[in-house]
């Protein structure tokens, strides 16, 4: 992905929160730990609403599925597949251990701060509810690497609600001023892994769509793809890449 490029202009700006939308995330993960956003008015291990916000014990983001501040990976219930993302967003960098985060900073340095917002298998509102939480705490950019089901050639309405508040209102205040350094939310959305030419919510036009790409750099056999992808960026290794006509 031409890092090193990137790198040289910013390794990772903690300024910019980022709110991860997936499952649990091992948050004590040595190579995440220092790169996740703090609730600077709530207490660490208290699940009460200490700043009275609404949110029990929301100290490094919130549990939308169980309601609960408490969302540390859990290896019975959780793939991994949230800290891996967290991880391809915020690891931090130069430091000897695990990976580099495309905006993990550049140890000691700090990089981009992960706000944790879990809401895989929650209900219908868990995403609008997360994004509204997102805004309201001051993230810039949502990162969602999830699609719907296979087939599923619609936008939910719930989630559209969800996605246009965040880009509408991120890095704004009540009065519309901006406050951080994007002026209305950058909306990042896997573009799927079904081998179609449509992937929802990625597909929307407000979102940016990441596709995936081999090791040959042809499109990857289980990616969505379409002209409505954004970004394509290396994946996975399943089966052999080859090219859409």
């Amino acid at each position: 992905v031409q890092c090193v490029e990137a790198w040289n202009k910013s390794t990772g700006d903690k300024s910019v929160v980022v709110a991860v939308l997936d499952e649990g995330i091992y948050i004590e993960h040595p190579d995440l730990a220092a790169n996740i956003w703090v609730n600077p008015n709530e207490i660490k291990h208290s699940l009460v609403d200490n700043d009275g916000n609404g949110y029990d014990g929301d100290y490094n983001g919130y549990n939308f599925v169980k309601e609960t501040g408490k969302i540390t990976w859990d290896g019975y219930f959780d793939s991994g597949h949230g800290t891996h993302v967290a991880g391809t967003v915020g690891a931090v960098n130069n430091n000897g251990i695990g990976v580099c985060g495309v905006a993990g900073g550049k140890w000691p340095e700090k990089g981009t701060r992960l706000m944790l917002l879990e809401t895989l298998k929650g209900d219908e509102q868990s995403y609008l509810k997360a994004m509204q939480y997102a805004v309201e705490n001051g993230a810039l950019i949502s990162q969602n690497s999830w699609g719907y089901e296979a087939g599923v050639k619609i936008l939910y309405e719930s989630d559209k609600a969800g996605i246009d508040y965040f880009i509408d209102n991120a890095g704004l205040d009540e009065n519309g001023n901006q406050t951080g350094l994007l002026k209305g939310g950058l909306m990042v959305f896997a573009s799927g892994n079904d081998t179609q030419d449509f992937g929802y919510p990625g597909q929307y036009e407000r979102c940016m769509a990441v596709s995936a790409v081999g090791p040959t750099g042809l499109v990857a056999p289980y990616s969505n793809y379409g002209d409505w992808v954004d970004v394509s960026a290396p994946g996975g290794d399943r089966g052999l890449s080859f090219q859409f006509g």
